[in-house]
């Protein structure tokens, strides 16, 4: 049986593998659509599998919910604090939403994969260095799309 690439200890199972697709670009021309000169690009697409035990599984699964949690909470303190300073609900409204996109990207940034590398997993989007990936990649496939 494979080996969970995120933890490189336990057993792999198939049903929770990380599906990731990869792109090759074909070409990319301009046209003309209805708003004017527009770039199409065509591609190739291929979805590979990362191979991934329970564990690491639930620990990638769970990730979400805390930020949900800190997001809405820091929405609503940023909202109500900006609201009283300003008087303004559109400001309050603006002040909300960008407090809880930082406090995702904080937590996403810092707390969450500091807590992974403790625990010994890596990220669910860490997969440059899976060796499927990576021969992609170094054929001119990318993670992105062109």
């Amino acid at each position: 049986m494979p080996v969970c690439y995120y933890c490189g200890k336990r057993e792999s199972l198939p049903a929770l593998r990380h599906r990731t697709s990869v792109y090759r670009k074909i070409d990319s021309s301009l046209g003309i659509g209805i708003l004017g000169i527009k770039r199409t690009t065509k591609y190739y697409e291929k979805e590979v599998e990362v191979e991934r035990c329970v564990e690491c599984y639930k620990e990638h699964k769970k990730a979400n919910k805390p930020a949900l949690l800190y997001s809405l909470f820091i929405l609503v303190v940023s909202g109500a604090i900006a609201y009283l300073i300003a008087l303004r609900i559109y400001i309050a409204v603006i002040s909300g939403i960008a407090g809880a996109i930082l406090t995702m990207i904080f937590y996403f940034a810092f707390i969450y994969r500091r807590h992974l590398k403790s625990i010994g997993i890596r990220d669910q989007y860490e997969i440059d260095a899976y060796p499927q990936i990576r021969e992609l990649l170094d054929n001119g496939w990318s993670l992105m799309k062109p």
